[in-house]
């Protein structure tokens, strides 16, 4: 039983593990959906081909931006409504393609591309000023020119300026599958959230107990006792303060928010709630 409350205490909420399943499962799926639409276009346009080494080079490139795509969608702020997770999907594309033609104007210029690399990293820190302005999206979109300019810059020709255009219709298809992704499994994939992450607080508080059991009765056999019972007591004040933060969002199913008559029954203080409570019946 131990064993299972220390696996539960280690990822608050499963996150870390779910986050790592969204960005798999988008990733794969953007690097994908790139290479059949590139694979369909070359046989609707066959002149866009080229030499294989052309065209193994292109590939490259495009499912590269492909994955930075589909990892950004999969990353995206967990508490952006709907509406305007469509609307940061609809205009993703944008800042790669724009960070991918600046840099492609560049290939003949090398010290220019370097500098404009620069300029690149500098805009995409000075896009989280923005987020008071347009939202979480501007991280987002600041990352991703970052991302166009810096895969363009590596790319080295293998992006031609005729070749724009499909890779724009590429991005924006990829964009399509993120947002059906972002509306479908994602949500899914978050359900319960707020549950595990009360069993994490739990568990992290037994395990709180069982060293003190420990410790009072002679138990402990460790040598780092006050370092390992300050790392108990702050994982579980981690835990409570990441409960009682999710309690003031829409993570918490209804019900569950503390409240002047619910407060003194909680495990731990909230900020959120009236204190002192009335005494639970």
């Amino acid at each position: 039983m131990r064993i299972r409350h220390r696996l539960i205490a280690f990822d608050p909420g499963m996150s870390g593990a779910l986050t790592a399943v969204r960005t798999f499962v988008g990733m794969g799926t953007a690097v994908l959906v790139a290479y059949v639409w590139l694979e369909i276009s070359y046989r609707i346009w066959p002149g866009t081909a080229g030499t294989s080494q052309a065209r193994y080079g292109h590939n490259a490139m495009v499912m590269a931006l492909a994955g930075v795509s589909g990892l950004m969608c999969a990353v995206q702020n967990a508490g952006e409504k709907r509406r305007s997770s469509c609307i940061t999907m609809l205009f993703q594309p944008a800042p790669l393609l724009v960070g991918v033609a600046l840099s492609v104007l560049t290939v003949p210029y090398h010290w220019l591309g370097v500098f404009g690399m620069v300029f690149a990293v500098v805009l995409g820190v000075y896009a989280r000023r923005l987020v008071p302005v347009i939202g979480p999206r501007a991280n987002m979109y600041g990352t991703l020119f970052f991302a166009g300019w810096f895969t363009g810059f590596l790319g080295r020709g293998a992006i031609a300026e005729d070749s724009l255009p499909g890779i724009a219709l590429a991005l924006w298809i990829v964009a399509a599958a993120g947002l059906v992704l972002k509306v479908t499994l994602y949500p899914w994939l978050g359900r319960g959230t707020f549950r595990r992450t009360v069993r994490t607080a739990v568990a992290r508080g037994q395990d709180v107990l069982a060293f003190a059991a420990d410790a009072v009765t002679g138990a402990s056999d460790h040598h780092d006792d006050a370092d390992r019972g300050r790392a108990l007591v702050s994982a579980l004040n981690d835990a409570a303060l990441t409960v009682d933060g999710m309690t003031a969002t829409d993570d918490a199913p209804p019900g569950s928010t503390p409240t002047a008559s619910t407060g003194a029954c909680s495990p731990w203080r909230s900020r959120h709630s009236t204190w002192p409570a009335p005494a639970c019946t």
